[in-house]
C-alpha cells in the first residue's frame, strides 16, 4: 500500500520485492515479520527508511542501501537473524539505536567514516560479527552498542 510516496505496508509473500521509484518513504512497521522476504532492491528516489520497517525479517540476507538515505533509524533491520551482509552508503551519517540488534548471521559490516553517530544496541547480540573498524569521523557510540558480539 503506497500513498502519497510512502509505502505505509507490504501485503505481498514474494521472496524479493522492488521498491518502486515513486516511492520516497518506507513507514514505521511496513515490512515487519515478513516471514518469506529474501531480498529488497531500493530505489535512487528513496530518501527515508522509518523506525522498525524491516523488524523480524529473519530471512533477508543481503541489504544494499541506497546513496539517497542519510540515516538509518532506530530498529530499522533488527532481529533480521538471516542477514549476513549490508552496505551502507557514504551518505548514511547516524546509525539509530538497536538499528541492527539481534542480526545474528551479520559477519561483516563497513561503516563509512561518513557516519557520526552509532547508537545505543545498534548491534548488539549481532553473534557472528567479526571484524569493526570505527570511522575516523565518528564522535558516538552509544552505550552496549556491541554487547553480545562474542566473536568481535
Amino acid at each position: 500500500m503506497i500513498r502519497a510516496g510512502t509505502l505505509e505496508k507490504y501485503n505481498g509473500a514474494s521472496t524479493e520485492v522492488i521498491i518502486p521509484n515513486t516511492v520516497k518513504t518506507i513507514g514505521e512497521w511496513s515490512f515487519q515479520g515478513c516471514k518469506n522476504l529474501r531480498k529488497v532492491i531500493f530505489q535512487d528516489s528513496l530518501t527515508e527508511i522509518k523506525e522498525r520497517a524491516f523488524l523480524d525479517c529473519a530471512g533477508i540476507t543481503d541489504i544494499v542501501l541506497p546513496k539517497s538515505i542519510i540515516s538509518i533509524a532506530e530498529y530499522t533491520f533488527a532481529n533480521c537473524k538471516g542477514l549476513i551482509n549490508i552496505t551502507i552508503p557514504n551518505s548514511i551519517t547516524n546509525i539509530g539505536a538497536s538499528a541492527f540488534a539481534n542480526c545474528k548471521s551479520l559477519t561483516n559490516i563497513v561503516i563509512p567514516d561518513s557516519v557520526k553517530y552509532i547508537g545505543d544496541f545498534a548491534f548488539s547480540r549481532c553473534e557472528s560479527l567479526e571484524n569493526f573498524t570505527i570511522p575516523k569521523n565518528t564522535t558516538q557510540i552509544g552505550g552496549r552498542a556491541f554487547v553480545g558480539c562474542s566473536m568481535l
